[in-house]
């Protein structure tokens, strides 16, 4: 929100596209010298889009066609698969996209080069905690081998979903 404020205060327009139908919609995204910054669903996305933005998608055809419009796309384009690079119904393609960490394998694949257009992966800070994280489990599960009565016995250490644990030998005290 303070973004799109600071954005109005010098001229610029905000306009909430999920709001609009699909020939107010298509009006919004073709004014010419737009900027259409696609941060609607992320990596996560599923499912076909529906609603106005499915009409929008089956339009864009390969890539952006309006010309003076350019379009952003956060970590992927929406309707794009960030797994397989597979359009997911219609799609909404960029000039750019920026995402975060590490490109995604549907930035590669499929129809994923052609919708992304221009890759550019940011860092976040990710690496330094995924490094002890990494290093916790290999200590944890060296720790799972051994046998000592002064050392907690560790049954499991692994990852799951995205979280990582350790299963071990409850202590009182």
């Amino acid at each position: 929100a303070a973004m799109a404020a600071a954005w109005a205060a010098i001229g610029g327009e905000v306009e909430d596209l999920a709001a609009l139908d699909a020939p107010a919609l298509s009006r919004a995204v073709a004014a010419p010298g737009a900027l259409l910054v696609d941060a609607l669903f992320g990596i996560g996305l599923a499912r076909p889009l529906s609603g106005a933005l499915a009409e929008l998608g089956a339009d864009e055809g390969d890539g952006p066609a309006v010309p003076g419009v350019r379009r952003v796309a956060v970590d992927v384009p929406s309707g794009l698969c960030a797994d397989s690079g597979r359009r997911l119904g219609g799609a909404l393609p960029a000039d750019l996209t920026v995402t975060f960490h590490a490109a995604k394998p549907g930035h590669f694949l499929a129809d994923g080069p052609r919708l992304c257009g221009r890759l550019a992966v940011r860092d976040i800070g990710l690496g330094p905690w995924l490094a002890a994280a990494g290093r916790a489990r290999r200590e944890a599960q060296a720790a799972a081998k051994m046998s000592h009565p002064n050392i907690v016995t560790v049954f499991d250490a692994g990852e799951q979903d995205g979280e990582y644990y350790m299963a071990m030998e409850y202590v009182e005290g």
